[in-house]
């Protein structure tokens, strides 16, 4: 069984708090909401839906929602349903499962790379996208040892036996030709861990 079915949503969203990283996420999402003005999105590995408060209805009108959890996609409802009108939700096993038959403007990927096959998910991704479309892919780069930050919450240590941290020349590799690099940046989180934020276009 994959362990993120075995982890609660409390403890993923305390344990991403905890860290710092769930404002971070939340923040770069916002941006590039704001710079592609995206109107159908699509987030592989959305969890509970940090960052969907930053959505702006007027603009975005349906959001692809896709995670392994089911807990995770109900809590997600729960929170943004109303609040969402075009929010559709599915759950999807990434390297097993057919993606949804969908041309979005924009695919947010945050932190998902790491927990399954890159081979497998770059083309079922690219596949979503419009012609032009937007990729927003987030990679974790860490000092050995430091992969899954310690908290408190301990259920996410089981996370260590799936995780593997993903080697950015291959990423461009697998993306290559259909999808162009356009941007790369780097963010220090700590001594130890840094997010590689890259952004691509559907040519």
């Amino acid at each position: 069984m994959n362990p993120w079915l075995n982890i609660p949503f409390s403890d993923y969203d305390n344990h991403m708090n905890q860290v710092g990283q769930s404002a971070l996420l939340s923040e770069i999402f916002s941006h590039y909401l704001h710079k592609f003005k995206p109107v159908y999105v699509a987030l592989p590995g959305c969890a509970t839906g940090n960052g969907l408060d930053r959505v702006d209805t007027s603009v975005t009108k349906r959001i692809l929602a896709m995670d392994i959890n089911p807990d995770y996609l109900q809590k997600l409802r729960d929170t943004y349903l109303n609040s969402i009108p075009g929010l559709e939700t599915y759950c999807i096993d990434f390297d097993s499962d057919k993606l949804p038959e969908a041309a979005v403007d924009f695919v947010f990927a945050a932190l998902i790379l790491e927990y399954v096959n890159p081979a497998i998910f770059i083309p079922k991704i690219a596949d979503l996208l419009n012609s032009k479309g937007k990729l927003v892919i987030i990679i974790q780069k860490s000092q050995p040892g430091a992969f899954v930050s310690p908290t408190s919450y301990k259920s996410l240590n089981a996370l260590s036996g799936i995780a593997a941290e993903v080697d950015e020349n291959n990423l461009y590799s697998i993306c290559s030709p259909g999808l162009l690099k356009v941007n790369r940046n780097e963010y220090m989180l700590n001594e130890s861990k840094s997010f590689i934020i890259i952004e691509f276009e559907k040519v």
